[in-house]
C-alpha cells in the first residue's frame, strides 16, 4: 500500500499543507490565510488561535485534492516561521497575542543585553546578535510591561511547537528553532542556564528539545477532527522555516547557498564548523535534526520592497490587472526587462526598514541615486529588483568569507516571480541560480521529515537526495557580470557614504 507525508507550513500570512508520496512528488496542496495585527508603532501581532483554526481544513482541504484516503499519511511534520514568542499555559492557551517576528518593541531589551553579557561572549554562546527579533529580547519586554502576562505564563515558545502541541498535546522544540531563541547553548545543543537565568524563566517554561526528524507525539484531539485524520499518526517535529526551506530544496551539504526570496530574504549555508561565527552579517543556527550548522542571515527587505513599489506607484497596473490571470508584479516584470542591465546608471538602496546587509544597521533608509531625464519607469523598476541582488551578493561573499564556499545558488518561493529575477542574481553574484521542482519548500521540507520519522528514509539528507530535483538553471554571462559589479561598487559607494548620517533622514529627526 503506498505510503504518503504531510507537510505543515505555518507562515506569516497563513497555513500551507502538502500531501508528498514516496517518489517525492506533490500530489495535493492548501492554503489559509490570516489577519497580522499592528496595534502600535513597530508592533506586530497575530492571534495563535487562527493557526490552529487553519491547519485542520488546510490538511483536510490538501488531502481531498490529493485524493488520497488519510489512512494513507504515514506521517506529518511541521514547519514555521521562526522568532514569534508564544506566552500560553501548559494546555496551550495563549495568554495574549503572539508577538511576530518582525515586531521591534524590544529594540531597549536588546540593547540592554550588553549590560549583562559581553556581546561577543553573547554570540559565542547562543550563535546570535542582540537584536529583538529574537525571543530573549521580546520575553524580557513582556516581563518588563506586562508583567501579569508573564507572569500567567506557563510556556514560552514559538509557532511550531505551538502548532505541534495542538496536533499532539506534547510540547517539544528542534534544534533549528532553539536556536533561533537566544536561550539556546549553540555550542552544547541544550537550553542555556546562564540566558534562562537572564530572561527570568526556569527550564521547565520551554519544550523539550529533539531532532526535527524525532517523532514528538501522534496526532489527537482536535486537529484529528479538524483534519479528517486519524488519530495515531505519527508527527515529527520538524524545524523553522528557512532551515527546512533549505532542506526542501536540496541544500544539505557544502557548495550550496539557499536564497529565499519572500517578504524578507534570508540567506544562508550548511556548514560543518562547530564554532559560532562572529561575523557582522551571519549568525550561527542549527539544522533541524542538529547534523550540521546553519550560517544565516535571517533577511533583508525582498519582495516587501517590490510590494511597496506595486502598492504605490503601480496603481494602473494593478488596475489593468484586475479579474485577470495576470498581476501588476507580471507587468512590472516586464518593464523591468525593458530597462538595460544596471538601470541605466540608477541605484536603490532598499533599506525601507534598516539593513542586514551589507551591515546590521537599523537606522538605514531606501535612497534612490542616480536619476536623470533619461530614466524612466523601467529603470527606477528594474534597479528595485537589483537591489535585492546586491544584498544577496554581500551575504554570499559573507558566507564565503566565513569558510562557506558558494558555487550554487539555490533560490525559493518569490510571489513576484520570473525568470529575469533570477537572471539578475546569477549576473550580480557571478554565481549559477537554480530551481527545483517544488517552488514553495518550507511544508516540503517538513514532509521530508515527515518521511524520515516514518522510517522511508534513514536520514534527511537522504530523503533530500531522492527527492529534491533541480529543474532550471541560470548561468551568470561575464559580461554582464562585469556590468553588475561596477554598479555594485557604486551601490557599497552610496551606502558607506551614507550609513553614519541616515539618522537624520529617519521620522523622528524632523
Amino acid at each position: 500500500m503506498p505510503a504518503y507525508f504531510l507537510g505543515i507550513h505555518l507562515g506569516t500570512r497563513g497555513l500551507r499543507a502538502v500531501i508528498v508520496d514516496e517518489l517525492g512528488q506533490v500530489c495535493g496542496t492548501d492554503e489559509r490565510g490570516y489577519e497580522t495585527e499592528n496595534p502600535a508603532g513597530g508592533q506586530t501581532e497575530q492571534d495563535p488561535e487562527q493557526w490552529t483554526r487553519a491547519a485542520g481544513p488546510a490538511v483536510a482541504g490538501a488531502i481531498r485534492r490529493a485524493n488520497v484516503s488519510p489512512a494513507d499519511i504515514a506521517a506529518a511534520s511541521v514547519s514555521a516561521q521562526r522568532h514569534s514568542l508564544i506566552a500560553c499555559t501548559r494546555s496551550g492557551a495563549p495568554v495574549r497575542p503572539a508577538i511576530v517576528w518582525p515586531d521591534v518593541r524590544a529594540h531597549t531589551q536588546a540593547l540592554s543585553l550588553s549590560s549583562h553579557i559581553d556581546t561577543a561572549q553573547l554570540t559565542a554562546l547562543t550563535g546570535l546578535k542582540p537584536d529583538p527579533i529574537h525571543l530573549l529580547p521580546k520575553i524580557l519586554w513582556l516581563r518588563e510591561n506586562e508583567p501579569q502576562a508573564f507572569e500567567q505564563a506557563e510556556i514560552f515558545t514559538t509557532p511550531g511547537p505551538f502548532l505541534l502541541h495542538y496536533m499532539t498535546g506534547e510540547w517539544f522544540m528542534d534544534y533549528s528553532t532553539a536556536s533561533d531563541t537566544m536561550l539556546y547553548d549553540i555550542s552544547q545543543r541544550t537550553w542555556s542556564a546562564r540566558m534562562l537565568d537572564l530572561a527570568g524563566i526556569a527550564g521547565e517554561s520551554l519544550p523539550a528539545l529533539c531532532s526535527g526528524a524525532d517523532i514528538a507525539g501522534k496526532i489527537t484531539g482536535e486537529f484529528a477532527h479538524q483534519s479528517n485524520l486519524p488519530q495515531g499518526i505519527p508527527v515529527a517535529a520538524g524545524g523553522g522555516y528557512e532551515q527546512c526551506a533549505a532542506m526542501g530544496s536540496g541544500v544539505i551539504g557544502p557548495g550550496l547557498c539557499s536564497d529565499i526570496i519572500d517578504v524578507i530574504e534570508p540567506v544562508g549555508a550548511c556548514t560543518d564548523s562547530t564554532a559560532p561565527h562572529t561575523a557582522h552579517l551571519l549568525e550561527t543556527h542549527d539544522t533541524p535534526h542538529g547534523g550540521s550548522r546553519f550560517l544565516l542571515n535571517p533577511g533583508f527587505d525582498s519582495i516587501s520592497n517590490y510590494q511597496w513599489f506595486r502598492d504605490n506607484f503601480a496603481r494602473m497596473e494593478i488596475e489593468h490587472t484586475r479579474n485577470t490571470f495576470r498581476t501588476a508584479f507580471d507587468l512590472m516584470n516586464e518593464q523591468a526587462s525593458a530597462a538595460p542591465a544596471g538601470a541605466g546608471g540608477v541605484v536603490f538602496l532598499p533599506f525601507l526598514s534598516g539593513a542586514r546587509a551589507p551591515e546590521w544597521n537599523p537606522q538605514a533608509r531606501g535612497v534612490f541615486a542616480g536619476l536623470s531625464h533619461n530614466h524612466t519607469r523601467e529603470h527606477i523598476i528594474r534597479a528595485v529588483l537589483e537591489s535585492a541582488a546586491y544584498t544577496l551578493r554581500d551575504n554570499v561573499q559573507a558566507l564565503e568569507d566565513a569558510g562557506a564556499p558558494v558555487h550554487e545558488i539555490r533560490v525559493v518561493g518569490g510571489v513576484e516571480r520570473n525568470p529575469i529575477t533570477e537572471e539578475i542574481r546569477a549576473h550580480v553574484t557571478g554565481k549559477p541560480v537554480s530551481r527545483t521542482n517544488v517552488p514553495e519548500t518550507g511544508a516540503y521540507g517538513a514532509a521530508l521529515f515527515a518521511a524520515v520519522a516514518s522510517g522511508h528514509f534513514a536520514t534527511p539528507e537522504q530523503a533530500a537526495q531522492k527527492w529534491v530535483r533541480v529543474t532550471r538553471v541560470i548561468d551568470p554571462d561575464p559580461d554582464t557580470h562585469e556590468i553588475y559589479t561596477r554598479m555594485y561598487q557604486r551601490y557599497r559607494l552610496l551606502y558607506d557614504r551614507l550609513k553614519d548620517d541616515f539618522h537624520i533622514f529617519s521620522e523622528d529627526a524632523l
